[in-house]
């Protein structure tokens, strides 16, 4: 089956689901380590737990591409130049960063673990190679048995565990031509589950809950009966939010597709959208340098002076101007960063992998 070729869709929604990682990171680096908890401004409207899982599926959905034109040999020495190399050198330069900054900070790490996404992404690419060469059209059940033993996986800081089944899910999507069976009702359904689910944030249920702290292992402190809940319950919210947003983003993209004919803002954001979708892992790798490590630093050496922090004495303009301005500003400066570094190929395949 040939490869589809680009489309618009696929970069609009990923430069939404960018657009979603980055203003969380902000909001951690603004706050700087405070809890700020006021209303429903504790994980709305910004907290989006299936951004990555949906990243995942994506990168799954078009890897089956690359698993049917290449050989496993090709594909690992091609993900590992693509991911690893990138990973290690933006590993390094954050830590780096770090340690001149903050001069309580003086550990390194060889190993890539900061930018753990990166990480995860290859951990999936590279089971799922193994399935696809091994088993072909029986890898689901080798993708069941290593979903299976992640429950017993105590400690999985990249998130394998919780990224592999979108990633295969993603894959089997491709492989399966699953999309020619989707109606416009199982979006919408997935839509209203994942309401349901949203409400469920905040009250005892999700007590304990976490989107990363419990990975998938389910023989923590709270009981395998408790766990088990919070996985589902995890594992729901990425489900529903993968199809029902990508749904969503789909009709809206048929609803709008002349606005940027006709109006010049609509036109800057609709360009600006398939920028960042085309160039999404070049920002997430930016932006944990530029976001994660620089702005939470500079944030924090702003409340030691102070002693307190400025930008959130005021929730609602915080999370109404302040949060969103700076999302804004900082996913700019990475696609500028990024037009200037890509500009030659050693520096692009050292930092961006192609």
């Amino acid at each position: 089956m040939a490869a589809p070729s680009r489309n618009t869709y696929v970069d609009i929604l990923k430069g939404l689901l960018i657009f979603s990682v980055v203003i969380n990171h902000s909001a951690l680096a603004l706050k700087a380590g405070e809890h700020l908890s006021i209303g429903p401004y504790s994980f709305l409207p910004y907290f989006c737990p299936f951004d990555m899982p949906l990243f995942m599926a994506i990168a799954g959905y078009f890897f089956y591409f690359s698993c049917c034109k290449r050989t496993w040999q090709e594909i690992l020495v091609n993900r590992f130049s693509m991911i690893l190399i990138p990973c290690v050198v933006w590993n390094w330069l954050v830590q780096l960063t770090r340690v001149a900054m903050d001069h309580h900070c003086s550990t390194l790490g060889w190993l890539p673990g900061g930018i753990w996404f990166l990480w995860s992404l290859l951990g999936c690419c590279a089971l799922t190679v193994l399935l696809h060469n091994v088993l072909g059209s029986k890898g689901w059940i080798g993708a069941l048995v290593l979903v299976g033993a992640s429950f017993f996986i105590g400690k999985d800081n990249n998130n394998i565990g919780y990224m592999f089944p979108f990633f295969y899910m993603g894959y089997l999507t491709s492989r399966w031509e699953l999309l020619k069976y989707f109606r416009w009702w199982q979006g919408a359904l997935a839509l209203v589950i994942l309401a349901g689910l949203y409400a469920l944030l905040g009250t005892p249920f999700t007590k304990g809950w976490s989107i990363w702290i419990s990975h998938t292992y389910l023989f923590g402190p709270m009981g395998l009966q408790r766990h088990a809940e919070l996985y589902l319950y995890r594992m729901g919210l990425g489900f529903f939010g993968c199809i029902g947003f990508a749904w969503f983003v789909s009709v809206l993209c048929c609803c709008c597709r002349r606005l940027p004919e006709l109006c010049s803002p609509c036109r800057a954001v609709y360009r600006a959208l398939l920028a960042l979708g085309e160039y999404s892992l070049a920002v997430y790798c930016i932006q944990s340098l530029l976001v994660e490590t620089i702005l939470k630093q500079a944030m924090l050496s702003l409340i030691s002076h102070l002693g307190y922090n400025p930008l959130t004495e005021h929730p609602g303009l915080f999370f109404s101007l302040i949060l969103p301005g700076t999302t804004i500003l900082f996913l700019l400066l990475c696609l500028g960063v990024h037009r200037v570094l890509s500009r030659r190929e050693t520096v692009s395949r050292l930092l961006f992998g192609k």
